[in-house]
């Protein structure tokens, strides 16, 4: 007989979670792979059949690396309750990104010869950027407080219909210390297990707005275009589920002392991803001071600095800059309802019914029947971009797939917990560990 309550549940990137450590063995799905369900046969090719296929664009790594700076800033200016100096900002660039960055070294989508290059200009716009976003912060620090960093929030899904945790019955492959979901036509020891699921995401950052009760979900997002973000906007249902995840570990998960919070809604930390370089001197040995010569002041502020140039003949001209830096770093606050997070409870229940019925569905399948029990979306958003297009538009039979022993990736599985102070219990505030830095 498998007693569940000896396993941990370990989930890709979410691997040495303290959090998760604490649930036991369950299932688990985040915003990416609802929305990855969109497309049974996208979400089939990941999460059942396994095919890794994670790849990397020289943005998504430019993005990546932001949120580690931010991470480590935003963690500092918890602990102190004060912005951090330009100098801990481009310190955090010089040491956590290059060792995020050099990390990824053997992923970086260029040739060989260019990737140390490329490399070192990345920490060079994220130093032009850095300087930008201490400023912005130090004008944000003052109205918000940072009361969590890279924060985990879990809930368990429900059954409306019964109030009881979503827990059906799912085949497993039993190994040794391990229990593996069961994929397609899965061979050797099968066994038959009522396991709960739940719902997880990481808040980048939550804050609270001074003065107030009012509790918001900051989300760092890296955009060349943060003055016209909000117009292009799509809506992302993600919003309201963060939220009622955190609505849950307030009321009865580990966030219990902010219970007398409101939660008001989410807030995107817009920061420009193509802040220019320092301009040039003109032939005159001068500055352009050209009115659509537009760039951030404090790029232009360096570059009086670094030529060594009289700064009382730029003031006008910084100050006009001044007026357009706020272009180059914004806060784009959005409103969330308690409504609007009870209906993303029955939707993530709906998706767990959805997940759940997708692998009832698979584990016994025939090429054929796997076109109708993991149908595409009516209408491919990624079509020929997408990481399993070379599966996908050729039709390639799943029992062929099998055969080339591509790369697998069991994304979610459970091992046996062997040491119980694996599962380490926070202080009774919940404070969070910081950062080694």
């Amino acid at each position: 007989m498998i007693n569940l309550k000896n396993y941990v549940t370990v989930l890709k990137r979410y691997e040495d979670e303290l959090r998760i450590q604490k649930l036991g063995a369950c299932w688990l799905f985040s915003q990416s792979q609802m929305k990855d369900h969109g497309c049974k046969r996208k979400w089939s090719y990941s999460h059942v059949i396994g095919i890794d296929e994670d790849s990397t664009s020289g943005a998504l790594l430019y993005g990546v690396g932001w949120h580690v700076i931010m991470e480590h800033a935003l963690l500092r200016i918890m602990n102190n309750d004060k912005c951090i100096t330009e100098e801990e900002g481009l310190e955090y660039c010089e040491t956590v990104a290059r060792d995020y960055l050099n990390s990824e070294y053997d992923n970086l989508p260029m040739e060989e010869i260019y990737k140390q290059e490329w490399i070192e200009e990345t920490i060079e716009r994220y130093k032009r950027g850095i300087i930008g976003w201490v400023k912005h912060w130090d004008r944000v620090h003052k109205e918000y407080q940072v009361v969590a960093v890279e924060k985990t929030l879990v809930a368990p899904i429900i059954d409306p219909n019964t109030k009881d945790i979503y827990k059906p019955r799912s085949k497993f492959v039993l190994e040794k210390d391990y229990l593996y979901p069961c994929g397609i036509n899965d061979k050797g020891d099968i066994i038959d297990l009522e396991m709960p699921y739940y719902k997880i995401g990481r808040a980048d950052a939550i804050v609270v707005k001074r003065g107030t009760k009012s509790l918001f979900i900051l989300d760092h997002k890296t955009t060349s275009q943060p003055k016209t973000y909000s117009k292009k906007l799509t809506f992302d249902m993600q919003l309201a589920s963060y939220c009622a995840l955190l609505n849950y570990e307030m009321i009865e998960g580990e966030l219990k002392h902010l219970k007398d919070h409101i939660i008001s809604g989410v807030i995107w930390d817009l920061c420009h991803s193509k802040i220019p370089s320092r301009p040039s001197l003109l032939k005159s040995g001068k500055l352009s001071q050209a009115k659509n010569k537009t760039m951030p002041s404090w790029i232009f502020e360096e570059a009086i600095q670094h030529y060594e140039l009289d700064r009382e003949e730029y003031i006008d001209h910084l100050n006009d800059l001044k007026v357009t830096d706020h272009n180059y770093f914004q806060l784009l606050e959005v409103s969330v309802s308690y409504k609007d997070m009870h209906r993303a409870y029955l939707e993530d229940y709906a998706t767990a019914k959805s997940m759940h019925e997708t692998r009832i569905n698979l584990y016994h399948c025939s090429d054929i029947e796997f076109n109708y029990k993991a149908p595409r979306y009516p209408i491919c958003e990624q079509y020929q971009h997408c990481k399993f297009s070379k599966y996908c538009l050729p039709n390639i039979d799943i029992s062929k797939i099998d055969e080339t022993r591509i790369k697998k990736d069991k994304k979610i599985h459970w091992r046996v917990l062997t040491d119980k102070s694996e599962c380490i219990i926070l202080d009774k505030e919940g404070k969070q560990i910081s950062l080694p830095f």
